[in-house]
């Protein structure tokens, strides 16, 4: 925002801080959008989807989003599928093309690119040096959950033995 104002003839404008206080209904709209992108961070969201869901236009939309949280709403999409992708390197055996895609991105060297700028690493070397740090402190029903397995379907790989066994029985 900015403020006009003449001096000596001159218009010269002043930068405006950003206002900290809006409107409890406007931020429960906005609040909204967020969560749209919380819970479907894997689907394609484009500003006009979420600011439908906000009730606002386009722009005022991202006007808003930035002065409210801080960052755009692609910038937070974005962080929201990284944190994602993050956690499951570190506790799913999926390929990197695999998470790349479930996690919303459409293309493998686009998210490398911007996983190495946003963490300093790549996919591969981010995976390498977080996971063995974590996997020993983490109950194994939270790496369980992670990766998207089920504790209670896996069988313990002893071998018992059965009735059905014909050497197993008493002569």
């Amino acid at each position: 925002l900015a403020a006009g104002r003449f001096h000596r003839g001159r218009l010269f404008f002043r930068v405006m801080p950003p206002t900290t206080t809006i409107a409890p209904s406007l931020r429960d709209r906005l609040d909204r959008s967020r969560a749209l992108v919380d819970t479907r961070y894997d689907e394609e969201l484009s500003l006009r989807i979420l600011a439908e869901e906000a009730y606002l236009s386009s722009f005022h939309f991202l006007r808003l989003f930035r002065r409210t949280y801080g960052v755009t709403p692609n910038r937070y999409l974005q962080q929201v599928r990284l944190d994602r992708a993050k956690d499951l390197l570190i506790f799913s055996d999926r390929t990197i093309t695999d998470i790349c895609m479930s996690v919303g991105f459409s293309s493998l060297g686009s998210f490398s690119r911007l996983f190495r700028r946003r963490l300093g690493l790549s996919p591969i070397r981010y995976r390498e040096q977080f996971r063995a740090d974590n996997f020993s402190s983490l109950p194994f029903c939270y790496v369980a959950m992670m990766s998207g397995r089920n504790p209670s379907d896996e069988r313990p790989d002893d071998e018992s033995v059965s009735s059905d066994d014909p050497t197993s029985g008493a002569k």
